[in-house]
């Protein structure tokens, strides 16, 4: 069995949810068997936060990790800045125009890195993101680009975010039902444009708002999706783009309680699949979203067409 210290230097920028990362840190690779990393994934995240007395062996590989962190830091950017060249590290964010995406857009201001935000447009029925989108970069002062390619809607057609005759399930996600909002190949689509443009750009990063809970039911957000699409961004261009996931491993009431540090407006971001003028309330995205306002115990701005 592959040993904790192996693997932390791949798993550490996963877990460093609000950590500065730049262009110098270690980037997912996670060594050892795709299994042995999962239950280990598995086990720290369980741990996150409790005594490690409380769970053994798995406490004590995240107490060992953070001390790694502790270790590292002066080998990773601090305060934002890129040490190879002293300025701030360049990376384009995926900005869908929703909650995670925006949180994450200011957690990564407030770290000090120089951003370009890409939103893109592939045919979904929720095309109001982009609104919101476009909105939270104007008010940032963040430059804003939205890639059309709602000419491949047609490829994407079995999903409900894409096609009108495809109903969106309503209700709490479960397997089933969130297959039906899942969009074919979508995040490794994005995450292969985003790094075209950051390659281009000559930018140090690419950086999207994937996290746990209910979205590592869907294949492209877990932590092995993450590993294996960061080592093929580095393997794409003479010029190596690393892949950010600051939230893979927080909640989404995680990320709103960070948000609520950063004082991200929420009631202006977008989660709803409908596709309606006012978010829905009874879709799973819906439900998701109010779930983390409760559980994160902020306020909840967002008006819902039906109340929860």
């Amino acid at each position: 069995m592959t040993g904790v210290s192996e693997l932390l230097p791949g798993l550490l920028p996963i877990f460093d949810g609000l950590g500065t990362i730049g262009a110098t840190a270690v980037y997912p690779t996670l060594p050892g068997d795709g299994k042995t990393c999962q239950i280990l994934l598995a086990a720290l995240w369980s741990c996150r936060g409790l005594d490690t007395r409380q769970c053994g062996r798995a406490g004590m590989a995240w107490r060992e990790m953070r001390l790694y962190r502790a270790r590292s830091v002066t080998q990773m950017v601090q305060s934002g800045q890129n040490s190879a060249s002293g300025r701030p590290p360049s990376v384009v964010l995926i900005l869908s125009g929703g909650l995670d995406s925006t949180v994450l857009l200011q957690h990564m201001i407030a770290g000090g890195h120089a951003l370009r935000a890409l939103s893109v447009d592939y045919g979904q029925r929720h095309r109001r993101e982009l609104l919101y989108a476009h909105a939270t970069c104007q008010r940032l002062g963040v430059e804003h680009r939205t890639a059309d390619l709602s000419g491949i809607a047609w490829m994407l057609a079995g999903s409900g975010l894409v096609n009108p005759d495809v109903a969106v399930p309503h209700g709490e996600y479960a397997t089933q039902n969130l297959k039906v909002t899942v969009v074919p190949n979508r995040n490794l689509i994005m995450l292969s444009v985003a790094a075209a443009w950051a390659i281009d750009l000559k930018a140090d990063a690419v950086a999207f708002a994937a996290h746990h809970g209910y979205h590592t039911l869907y294949p492209d957000c877990t932590p092995e999706f993450i590993a294996a699409t960061a080592a093929a961004i580095k393997l794409a261009d003479w010029h190596q783009v690393q892949l950010l996931a600051p939230f893979a491993l927080m909640t989404k009431a995680q990320i709103v309680q960070r948000g609520a540090e950063l004082g991200v407006p929420f009631e202006q971001t977008w989660s709803c699949y409908e596709g309606g003028d006012v978010h829905c309330g009874l879709c799973g995205t819906c439900i998701e979203r109010r779930e983390a306002f409760n559980l994160a115990g902020v306020p909840d701005p967002t008006r819902y067409q039906v109340a929860g």
